[in-house]
């Protein structure tokens, strides 16, 4: 029920999995990597 389209929202979602503010960076910069390369194909 989370909108993780917002910042906020996806905290909350990936801290709701895990309450562990590395776990939830290392996951923002895998997706933000992924992101980045799916850009450039």
């Amino acid at each position: 029920g989370r909108d993780m389209a917002t910042a906020s929202g996806w905290w909350a979602g990936i801290l709701s999995y895990n309450n562990s503010v590395p776990y939830g960076q290392k996951v923002f910069g895998l997706a933000d990597g992924y992101a980045r390369d799916a850009q450039h194909t």
